[in-house]
């Protein structure tokens, strides 16, 4: 450490410089906890921090106005270190790179995207990323020696303190997002394309993962990046599976310590980039087979007018196939994106009940599900975790935080639209698309569209079965060019019938059925068993699968919809009272099996940190409803307290300690409660002698 924090406490340097930190997990990269919770800059609570944990790592949340350049020991190390000014606050790290903390010229570098600048250079921005700073030592197995400073921190003002140059605010300002619409997208390779291609695809995947294995320290996210890119663009010309080469990539991934290090999580999203922009280019490794249309004819099938002016119109492409090629095709069939075979990606779907029949939330339902890798209700399986835009043109943004809170699901991989967007058209669907990509970056692209209504959607006749069948073609077209690939559901109204009339054949209550029956690939109707009933029935047609569910019959509850035997439909005769107490006697049951797994994995939470982790989670309830939970289950002694936990992170002074059940162990070491909740007193009481744990 520099000579001039010699002798300075590490509660005085941050303080001094208003730099938030916190503490992290005793020999892991893992926070504490929520980190944006627990960082602080108060002197007197780092105090305390250190005076209980005198050994335990620290890090730091790049405050406003701040930019740091991490750079990773490499062969450009020294250059790039060279060109940032040698009078920042700059500290080695054990491996012996540098953390170069640079004062943001202009603004307060909120506007900043955290993101690789080079090759072995990254980089921190405002109140999104954190660093491990001195006296850390390092959390990496096989690596000693602590983080320490060369030029310390500032105290007090830092507008002393260097800016960044214009090359790293460059490297790191927003970008303008792409337009889709420039993205190609080629029909998909024919058999013949497909045996003849493939085995030069697998071979320069192969390659690009074994290069992924082999990197170094300080290369390996670029590495990845670069082999995603190329190997995307072979998923995107058809000849290899997307799951699987983003599988091999892992495996490499792993191969070379980045898995373990970064999480799945990180690496999983730098392939996606990678295929996203490896779709750019879609690889063509050999053609063949092909005809080509005129594209009058294509617009006439449309019902669109031919190009004029002498102009020669762009040519629409279709494949051709002979019976002995399909016979002898041993290539792997395309999945689904949901099984048995049900949906598949570019697929049309109609979704279809009466008012009230609780269609829009059954597709929610679906949604949240999936977006999570979830089968629905063991009946609809995803063939990975899914990705869903709900064009909404119905509910407001506070119907739809009821009906989430209600499933108790939530995840950024379901994008839900405000109201008033209008009919269906290129410029609007061009709306969404940059509006979504503005929130969730441009590689989101996602695998389902849902929209709801096909009422508000469409402005024709829905009687006019042409028009009708114009404007799904154009839908479908649409959304292709924006969305490569995604499968539409359109959410829409049906008449209501007869019971007898329904079950007879549900699909004849669709509005402009003729139309939609012969366009769509996947068609569900949903519809109360009677009026007065909370139960729903689903029928299901699709165009392929042998295997299609239902009919089925349905009733939503806390955590969604789940399926019923026609003979639990007594169920609906019980009181409020009894569904409470079933409802609570689940979500107990699910609190104490969370609080064992996680404690094994070493993992501890105080009440709040419990809420906040898994509020609307694994059929949980909200923040509020879990806290009023834990307190009625330690009112019946089902959870207690405990100061005891190994946790190495210091609790509030005025805790009660981590919440604790029978048999709980935190990484192995059995906890015993400190205290209890006295019905009685109705207060948390000092535990005087053995718990004694009540029943669920």
């Amino acid at each position: 450490m520099g000579s001039s924090t010699a002798g300075k406490s590490w509660p005085d340097l941050y303080a001094d410089a208003g730099w938030p930190v916190f503490l992290m997990r005793p020999g892991s990269r893992q926070p504490g906890g929520p980190w944006r919770d627990l960082a602080t800059t108060d002197r007197e609570k780092m105090r305390a921090w250190r005076e209980r944990n005198p050994e335990a790592n620290l890090a730091a949340v790049v405050p406003r106005g701040w930019v740091v350049v991490d750079i990773d020991p490499g062969a450009d190390m020294d250059a790039v270190r060279a060109r940032l000014p040698d009078d920042a606050p700059t500290q080695r790290t054990p491996r012996g790179g540098y953390h170069v903390w640079l004062r943001v010229p202009d603004g307060d570098g909120s506007d900043l995207i955290q993101r690789p600048i080079a090759e072995g250079v990254d980089s921190r921005t405002p109140g999104k990323g954190w660093l491990f700073v001195w006296p850390s030592s390092s959390p990496k197995p096989g690596i000693s020696g602590r983080y320490s400073w060369i030029v310390p921190p500032p105290r007090g003002d830092a507008e002393d303190c260097p800016a960044a140059p214009g090359w790293v605010l460059e490297a790191l300002a927003p970008r303008e997002a792409p337009q889709r619409s420039e993205m190609p997208t080629l029909p998909p390779p024919n058999a013949h394309d497909v045996s003849a291609g493939r085995a030069y695809a697998e071979e320069a995947a192969r390659r690009e993962c074994d290069d992924v294995a082999r990197s170094g320290q300080g290369d390996r996210q670029n590495t990845l990046f670069r082999a995603a890119c190329a190997i995307g663009r072979f998923v995107a010309g058809g000849y290899l599976n997307a799951n699987g080469a983003a599988g091999d990539l892992v495996e490499a991934a792993s191969a070379c310590g980045l898995l373990a290090e970064d999480g799945e999580r990180a690496v999983y999203r730098q392939i996606r980039r990678g295929f996203f922009e490896g779709a750019r280019d879609p690889a063509r490794v050999d053609t063949g087979g092909r005809a080509e249309l005129p594209r009058e004819y294509y617009q006439r099938a449309q019902g669109a007018e031919t190009a004029e002016g002498g102009e020669t119109p762009d040519r629409a492409r279709v494949d051709v196939w002979q019976a002995d090629d399909l016979l002898a095709d041993d290539s792997p069939r395309e999945p689904a994106l949901i099984d048995p075979q049900v949906l598949y990606p570019r697929d049309l779907a109609v979704v279809a009940g009466p008012p009230k029949s609780q269609k829009s939330m059954w597709v929610l339902d679906l949604a949240l599900k999936t977006a999570h890798g979830r089968s629905w209700c063991d009946t609809l399986h995803p063939a990975r975790p899914l990705r869903w835009l709900l064009i909404n043109y119905e509910m407001r943004r506070d119907t739809y935080r009821d009906r989430v809170e209600a499933i108790g699901l939530g995840s950024a991989d379901v994008v839900i639209t405000s109201r008033g967007l209008g009919p269906i058209s290129s410029e609007a669907l061009e709306t969404v698309a940059a509006q979504t990509t503005a929130q969730r970056g441009e590689g989101w692209i996602p695998d389902v569209i849902a929209i709801d209504t096909l009422a508000y959607a469409y402005d024709g006749d829905e009687a006019d079965n042409a028009a009708m069948h114009r404007w799904l073609v154009f839908v479908r077209e649409e959304v292709d060019r924006l969305w490569p690939g995604a499968a539409v559901i359109l959410v829409h109204h049906c008449r209501k019938m007869p019971r007898k009339d329904l079950e007879a054949d549900p699909f004849s209550a669709l509005r402009g059925a003729s139309a939609l029956r012969g366009a769509y690939d996947l068609g569900i109707v949903i519809a109360r068993q009677s009026d007065d009933s909370d139960t729903r029935r689903l029928w299901c047609e699709t165009r392929g699968s042998a295997e299609t569910p239902g009919p089925l019959s349905m009733r939503f509850s806390t955590g969604g919809f789940g399926l019923i035997d026609e003979g639990a439909a007594r169920i609906i005769g019980e009181t409020v009272a009894e569904r409470w107490d079933r409802q609570r006697q689940a979500q107990a049951e699910r609190v104490i099996e969370l609080l064992l797994t996680e404690a094994d994995a070493g993992r501890a939470y105080t009440v709040r940190t419990f809420a906040e982790t898994f509020a609307r989670r694994d059929n949980l309830p909200s923040y509020q409803g879990i806290t009023k939970l834990l307190s009625l289950m330690a009112t019946r002694g089902l959870v207690a307290y405990s100061t005891g936990v190994p946790t190495g992170v210091p609790l509030h002074p005025k805790s009660f300690g981590h919440v604790v059940c029978e048999g709980y162990a935190y990484a192995g070491q059995a906890v015993i409660p400190t205290h209890y909740r006295d019905p009685e007193a109705d207060q948390v009481l000092p535990l005087g002698e053995p718990m004694t744990w009540g029943d669920l």
